[in-house]
């Protein structure tokens, strides 16, 4: 629970109804995604941000015949890179020459290993990941290589078991996106083609390509079945930001989207990339993942790799020859091939490729075992065997130790001070027994003995040098005079017979670091989430053995880990893949060198079934299918992959995102929104055309959060805070996560410092993908601000409001979520002004002779109704509150209103005089109220108007009568020292549709989580004693799953707040109204005995100057009070806040 003070009142306009697609999975109609629709023709690059190298290309493709402008398109196998373009010695066109991958040079000699996507991301460390890029792009460029086949964001990591997630960064597409962004902008500043790669839903190796059955059928490869919204917010997001870096190309996957090869789907590669994304540079196939001709160049696919049909041998190509001739018949425009060449060549002069760049290294040559020799003559060579890695190990080993996360730390076990015993203990600790490179597609047994600084496959590296951890320790026990001993063989640490594992290990060490290890390649998926060469058994036999156990981890991702726990277990450091300066990375860490600093990208969850969210799609049934289309990959889950997944069903994780500890401390305040936005911020960006990243509005700043940080420790270190954001909810678009990261940064802090960080926050981190309006919108409403050192330590809390036409900020921290206060509305039911003191709500004038024309109506109201089922909306209408006028008076309907209200404590009313400011919206204009000291009610209330009021409200002016009321009331409003207010809540909402009158509930946040929960009700029930104002205080109970009342000896009948009384409630409201999904609404009661019965579901109490009455109200501990706003589909909006008390004070 945190404390902070509140600023400001209220807000609000109307938030226009959005369109919804929902992607829960009760609702998944598998049936929606197994197509994709045509997106033709293909646009033509204009070269944005090129445009002197689109001329260059123009000119030099238009010297070029047909078959020559296919050779640009086409790759030649017979080459000594891993991809080839023919060289056009006629011209002086020296070929290109493309390498993989991600994280060294593979095909080469004398080049650095760096660490992998995985390990660089959980540095948390911009500037680093961008040093990374830099001298890939260098050692790319001296070996001759004109593009890079990397960075990665797909896989993004879906599925925790995905062979190739280590490749990328995090399955959060904000940190991918920002390590992609760096890693292009810096690998092309050094003069080399960055290749973001695998485009798209690339998020499993099982079945990526087709297969044949047992009675030899083709059986297609697994199909990614993603919905629009998921795929712009996940998937696409990070290919975003590859493309506003100026990416040079982007490689289609292997697998299928929506049924359609990705190399040939049009809407992802036209309508996505090119379009949308405005990507100006050229798509390639992954090596084999071309099956067609003239539908991959339709598709918007320019280069086909490796330009044969069987992989890596000669032979038939889909393009070359029958592409010209495609062609030559007319069935392919020329164009086509034309605009392909200039998307391939305008990067090659951008980056001056054309100028003095160094020849391919013929070692790459020698030993690439994929090429078909003998090569073409026409290739030009430079040196062979250049070193290329200068002093590139420094940055290695220093992103190594940044990415090195502390995830136990028990007693302060590390830094280690010189030890006088420590034994190592696994196969992870050493050399390799197989050397220090093979390309591996194949399975693990292979590395079964060894450090494993890299995984396998396309994306590994050729170690020229590998410090292993034992290397290392070897070098640093000897400076401090420590014994040293160990025992790498697995089996024999597991080996139950008495002295088989620890016989020869003497004298008892005083420390034992176990490492252990997964391996992960292309080409295949984990089998299960448990360290490999039965690294859980190692672990558990060393602890029982030593009290005082490190355990060191080198994985590809996530691994279980039931030890973590074990008291014996005192420190658990995750490595991941670091690199040639594995062990001296570490070595570091473990004592105190580097001061350890990296974060989790991902989730680390308890146990396997934690992540079946999401599993890779496979089973003994698909592997002997002969249904050619059997392998369907549903991403129901939607958005709420890894860390979303979790906190969206608030489920225990072992270390969550984010999370990483330090051998100092930090602190965290005085966070800070500053609006940066216009007033009449729009929910829709300006038309401004499409740049590179897309519409470039989005990327605008419209807000900037300011914390401070402190170093609260006595050493240096650096600290990670990171910034998240709550969008307002309609659950009607779908899941929508609890918070989302949209900032993080990495500072320096000695011991005691402070330093201010600033987070900023774009258009784009605002906006939510609206499948129907085909557009990014900023939503109406509530935005909470988190800022903290992981996903789960928010230290502060702050939120702004967003309305068509008025934004207003707010700081806070948390307050009690699990109840919340729900506003009624209530005067009298003839209209009239008497009846004491009231809340009005002006809506419609259905009460046309009231005093001023102010509007109110309330009585006995209940709805539960959806946007998506307008007969339970029409059906309601009939209802006694709602006037016939209500559709009609379109004329005077509010185009924004807001109220607040809350509960002041006995502290609050014995303040003395403050001084507040109150903002309110009248005819457009926004105006400041200096608030004085006289409260005049029991109720605090803020209220907004906007430009649409009605003519009799705008009209009115007098002394008396309602109008006149509330300003004064208004401008007596005061808010006091010790009175706190939260504008935000940690539940899922969406519309209350047209705004009945009554009290404004929270939606029934039903268990079973299948798209249920966005069911809403509004209620309003007379107050028993008198017609004042009345608000209803509901708790969460998390065995109904939804909000009940309180407690109230009034109204309650049953058993007071027994589970059984609270049950039998639940059961009445989903009997009456029937809240869950699928369920008809009931005739809506207007009986006075119905309406009891339903009081027994909500606290009801009047908002009056009784404070005795108020406190008696708050018996059963009941600490925190609030309510909730909601945007009405049609008329208005209502402010969603939180108001805490002091009720200790009652």
């Amino acid at each position: 629970m945190y404390t902070l003070k509140s600023s400001v009142a209220a807000l609000v306009l109307l938030g226009q109804g959005i369109a919804a697609q929902n992607t829960s999975s009760s609702s998944w109609d598998h049936s929606l995604f197994t197509s994709s629709p045509g997106v033709f023709p293909t646009p033509n690059t204009t070269g944005i941000g090129w445009e002197d190298a689109l001329q260059k290309a123009k000119q030099w493709v238009a010297q070029l015949t047909l078959e020559e402008k296919v050779g640009v398109l086409t790759g030649e196998p017979k080459g000594p890179c891993i991809g080839n373009i023919a060289p056009i010695p006629r011209i002086g066109f020296p070929g290109l020459c493309l390498q993989d991958g991600p994280l060294a040079i593979r095909q080469a000699t004398y080049a650095s290993v760096f660490p992998a996507g995985v390990a660089a991301a959980s540095s948390w460390d911009r500037d680093l990941i961008r040093q990374r890029g830099e001298y890939l792009g260098a050692e790319f460029r001296d070996k001759g290589s004109h593009v890079m086949l990397g960075p990665v964001s797909g896989p993004l990591g879906r599925s925790a078991d995905a062979g190739r997630g280590w490749e990328g960064f995090s399955p959060d597409p904000y940190l991918t996106g920002v390590a992609m962004q760096q890693t292009i902008e810096a690998v092309q500043e050094a003069g080399v083609q960055a290749c973001a790669k695998h485009f798209i839903g690339n998020e499993q190796e099982t079945q990526r390509n087709p297969s044949l059955s047992p009675s030899n059928k083709t059986i297609e490869a697994v199909s990614a079945n993603i919905d629009d919204r998921t795929m712009h917010e996940l998937y696409l997001w990070p290919f975003a930001n590859a493309v506003k870096a100026g990416v040079a190309s982007m490689m289609c996957s292997y697998n299928r989207l929506n049924g359609s090869y990705a190399c040939q789907n049009s809407k992802a590669i036209n309508g996505l990339l090119k379009e949308e994304l405005g990507f100006q540079g050229y798509v390639m196939s992954d090596w084999g993942a071309t099956h067609g001709g003239v539908a991959n160049a339709e598709a918007g696919m320019d280069m086909d790799m490796p330009g044969t049909i069987a992989f890596f041998q000669a032979g038939t190509s889909y393009w070359g020859q029958n592409l010209t001739n495609a062609v030559n018949n007319g069935t392919v425009p020329e164009s086509r091939i034309d605009d392909a060449a200039h998307r391939i060549m305008t990067p090659y002069f951008f980056l001056g490729q054309d100028q003095d760049y160094p020849r391919i290294d013929p070692s790459s040559g020698d030993i690439n075992i994929l090429g078909i020799k003998p090569y073409l003559d026409t290739f030009q060579y430079g040196e062979a065997n250049v070193d290329v890695r200068s002093n590139h190990a420094d940055l290695i080993r220093k992103l190594g130790s940044a990415g090195t996360i502390l995830l136990k730390n028990t007693n302060n076990a590390l830094p280690l001070n010189k030890p006088k015993n420590i034994a190592v203990f696994g196969n992870d600790a050493a050399d390799p027994e197989n050397g220090l490179y093979s390309l591996s597609l194949v399975g693990n047994g292979d590395y079964e003995y060894g450090n494993l600084p890299v995984g396998g496959g396309s994306g590994t590296g050729r170690l020229t040098y590998l410090s292993t951890p034992l290397d290392a320790l070897k070098a640093r026990t000897k400076q401090d005079g420590t014994l040293l001993q160990w025992n790498m063989n697995n089996t024999l640490l597991t080996d139950p017979t008495p002295g088989a594992a620890f016989g020869a290990i003497f004298p008892h060490p005083d420390t034992c670091i176990v490492l252990i290890k997964t391996w992960a390649a292309e080409g295949t998926d984990k089998v299960n989430l448990l360290p490999d060469w039965n690294g859980t058994a190692v672990v558990e036999s060393v602890a029982a053995y030593c009290n005082n156990t490190i355990v060191v981890t080198h994985t590809s991702g996530p691994i279980i880990m039931p030890w973590a726990d074990h008291p014996n277990v005192t420190a658990i450091l995750a490595a991941h893949f670091p690199g040639e300066q594995s062990g001296n990375s570490l070595v570091d860490v473990l004592y105190g060198d580097y001061n350890p600093s990296g974060k989790l990208p991902y989730t680390i969850a308890y146990n396997e079934s934690d992540y079946a969210f999401a599993r890779v799609t496979n089973s003994t049934e698909l592997a002997l299918t002969e249904d050619p289309n059997a392998w369907q990959a549903d991403f129901k889950e939607g958005l709420l992959i890894d860390y979303r997944h979790y906190d969206y069903y608030n489920l225990s994780v072992q270390y969550e995102f984010g999370y990483g500890l330090s051998y100092t401390n930090f602190s965290m305040s005085d966070v800070k929104v500053e609006r940066l936005a216009p007033k009449n911020l729009t929910a829709r960006p300006a038309d401004a055309g499409i740049m590179p990243g897309g519409n470039p509005t989005l990327y605008d700043t419209l807000y900037e959060v300011t914390v401070k940080v402190k170093n609260t420790g006595s050493i240096a270190g650096d600290a990670v805070p990171q910034l998240y954001l709550s969008q307002p909810v309609d659950v009607s678009f779908g899941r929508t996560p609890v918070q989302v990261l949209r900032g993080f940064d990495k500072v320096t802090l000695g011991a005691g410092q402070t330093r201010t960080v600033t987070f900023p926050l774009m258009r784009r981190d605002l906006s939510f993908w609206d499948a129907v309006q085909q557009q990014w919108i900023i939503p109406s409403g509530q935005f909470g601000v988190r800022a903290g050192f992981s996903s789960r330590d928010i230290q502060v809390i702050s939120g702004f409001s967003v309305f068509q036409g008025f934004t207003q900020s707010f700081d806070f921290e948390v307050a009690n979520g699990d109840y919340t206060y729900v506003l009624g509305l209530h005067k009298s039911d003839d209209c009239s002004d008497s009846g004491g003191s009231y809340q009005g709500l002006p809506n419609q004038p259905i009460c046309e002779s009231s005093s001023g024309g102010f509007t109110h109506y309330s009585i006995h109201t209940l709805a539960a109704i959806s946007k998506r089922e307008p007969e339970k909306h029409d059906a309601l209408k009939s209802g006694r509150s709602v006037d016939a006028a209500l559709a009609k008076r379109q004329d005077v309907a509010f185009l924004g209103i807001a109220l607040a209200a809350g509960i002041a404590s006995a502290h609050f009313f014995n303040s003395g005089a403050g001084e507040c400011t109150a903002y309110a919206v009248d005819g457009g204009t926004v105006e400041k109220t200096k608030c004085g000291s006289n409260l005049t009610w029991g109720t605090i209330f803020s209220f907004i108007t906007a430009y649409g009021v009605s003519k009799a409200f705008r009209g009115t002016r007098q002394s008396t009568g309602p109008t006149a009321r509330m300003r004064r009331d208004f401008s007596n409003f005061e808010l006091g020292d010790d009175f706190q207010q939260l504008l935000l809540t940690p539940f899922p909402f969406s519309n209350i549709i047209d705004g009945y009158s009554g009290m404004i509930g929270h939606p029934a946040n039903v268990t079973d989580h299948e798209g249920q929960d966005w069911i809403q009700w509004a209620i309003s029930h007379k107050h028993t004693k008198s017609g004042q104002s009345f608000g209803t205080l509901l708790k969460y109970h998390p065995e109904l799953g939804t909000y009940i009342m309180a407690s109230d000896p009034q109204h309650i009948t049953v058993e007071e707040n027994s589970p059984s009384s609270r049950k039998r409630a639940g059961e009445q409201i989903t009997a009456y109204y029937g809240w869950r999904q699928g369920a008809s609404v009931q005739s809506i009661p207007t009986d006075q005995d119905s309406i009891d019965d339903i009081a027994a579901q909500v606290y009801d109490f009047g908002l009056n100057n009784n404070l005795d009455q108020y406190c008696a109200n708050l018996e059963g501990g009941v600490s925190g009070i609030s309510f909730t706003r909601t945007l009405t589909h049609g008329n208005f909006g209502l402010l969603r806040g939180v108001f805490t008390d002091k009720s200790a004070n009652c």
